[in-house]
């Protein structure tokens, strides 16, 4: 009889049904996620000290789960692990509305825009096409975003010559600088959202090494009249930058800037700043 017993006990005991980890979670991909998606949203806070039994109870995961995440967490700049302090979070990465070009929620940082070229350039059957332009030349504007002085992400616009470049110093929500800069109000944007790798002229202005994955972000802005203003391309850092849906934090919204670098422009006219 007592020997039914510790057997009946041995067979529900996790290490009968899976190995020390049992029921819990045993893939690190899952973990990774959730401890990123923890740290984009402040649960853990830059220089928080990671303690690995913690979070496996916390994930319910097991040790190598937890590890191999870490690992991967490590890899991607996200955390750093040291033998005798433990995992250290130093990145917990930006958040940004996903139509906009504005943080969407954490401290007031602000985000520089830096133009790095402008000129006009031959147009595409797509840019023609999407502009709603028969127009054989338009304007080019590259710019990049930047953080605390770390470039997280590469613009590049496209719109028609009839919009002159004139100066700008305003707050750089998209819906200000279309009203600004274009004379329109932004009623509805197309937004589609991808991924690549860094070419080498990308991963030398975003500071990553080539081949590192992108977050491709892809917009056409149009007005109240349905009429397209501009089709952007941006490039941010997948390290880095995560896009939220929905509205973003008033009280925490970033206050962004232009400021021009003097990009080479064959026709002279004026930069955004």
């Amino acid at each position: 009889m007592r020997e039914n017993v510790i057997m009946r006990e041995r067979a529900t005991h996790p290490r009968a049904v899976g190995g020390s980890a049992g029921n819990r979670n045993t893939l690190s991909r899952r973990v990774h996620d959730m401890l990123l998606a923890s740290m984009h949203h402040g649960i853990y806070a830059e220089d928080q000290v990671l303690v690995e039994d913690q979070l496996i109870a916390h994930l319910d995961a097991s040790r190598t789960a937890v590890r191999e995440a870490l690992r991967k967490l490590a890899d991607e700049g996200v955390v750093e692990r040291h033998p005798r302090s433990g995992t250290i979070v130093v990145n917990t990465g930006v958040r940004i509305a996903l139509e906009d070009i504005r943080l969407a929620d954490g401290p007031p940082d602000e985000m520089d825009i830096v133009i790095t070229e402008q000129r006009t350039v031959p147009s595409t059957s797509l840019l023609r096409t999407r502009l709603s332009t028969s127009d054989r030349r338009l304007r080019m504007v590259e710019n990049t975003f930047a953080l605390k002085g770390a470039v997280i992400g590469i613009r590049t616009a496209y719109f028609r010559c009839s919009f002159e470049a004139v100066s700008y110093d305003g707050r750089a929500a998209m819906s200000e600088v279309a009203a600004r800069f274009f004379g329109r109000t932004v009623s509805r944007i197309d937004t589609s959202i991808g991924a690549t790798t860094a070419d080498a002229r990308t991963a030398r202005i975003l500071g990553i090494a080539e081949g590192s994955a992108v977050v491709v972000r892809n917009q056409t802005f149009y007005d109240f009249h349905e009429r397209p203003i501009q089709i952007a391309f941006d490039h941010y850092r997948a390290d880095r930058v995560t896009f939220v849906h929905g509205r973003p934090s008033t009280a925490a919204v970033a206050s962004p800037h232009l400021h021009a670098t003097g990009g080479q422009d064959p026709e002279r006219h004026r930069p955004l700043r």
